[in-house]
């Protein structure tokens, strides 16, 4: 489950979703928190696609970047970012691996075990929903294992790779001799 928190001053609160798959949504507000909707998406062309609820179709624009969305529906323009959950210890520690933030097709991996990153290194490209989402290096570090090769389905949270905490000289020498 995805929780993600609007950037746009066109929306004020939280909205939880979670990702079915590729094509289904659950959207839960914070106006109606009892009341979950079923969503379904349909690819036109593009950052085009239709919203399907209870019979009735709106068009809607989505452009998906690293860590948000940028979504045009009925007019408004929003800004929405995926937020992290837990506690404050769990946030601090996140940092020690990379997850997928939708269900999608690995399309490339560059991590390799052993590998020493920086923060904003590629790790993983995926895709989904005809679009293109590079996974990044939350922070320096060492590629501890990695558990995504190209062409697999991954699921939404799903942890790809593990980062191991290195010691600066570590990866310095490692960028030196490569």
């Amino acid at each position: 489950m995805s929780i993600f928190k609007s950037l746009s001053p066109s929306l004020e609160h939280s909205y939880t979703v979670k990702a079915l798959d590729a094509h289904r949504l659950l959207l839960q507000t914070p106006e109606h928190p009892d009341e979950v909707l079923s969503l379904e998406l349909e690819h036109i062309s593009g950052a085009e696609y239709l919203l399907k609820d209870h019979g009735e179709q709106h068009p809607i624009y989505i452009h998906q970047m690293v860590d948000r969305y940028q979504v045009m529906y009925q007019g408004i323009y929003y800004i929405l970012q995926k937020q992290m959950r837990g506690s404050e210890e769990q946030r601090q520690h996140s940092g020690d691996h990379v997850q997928a933030h939708l269900t999608g097709k690995v399309i490339q991996v560059n991590a390799v075990i052993g590998q020493a990153v920086e923060r904003g290194d590629t790790l993983v490209v995926l895709e989904s929903m005809k679009m293109e989402t590079a996974l990044v290096s939350p922070r320096a570090g060492i590629v501890e294992s990695v558990h995504c090769h190209e062409n697999e389905q991954v699921a939404n949270e799903q942890i790809l790779v593990k980062l191991s905490p290195a010691e600066p000289s570590a990866i310095t020498e490692s960028a030196e001799t490569a």
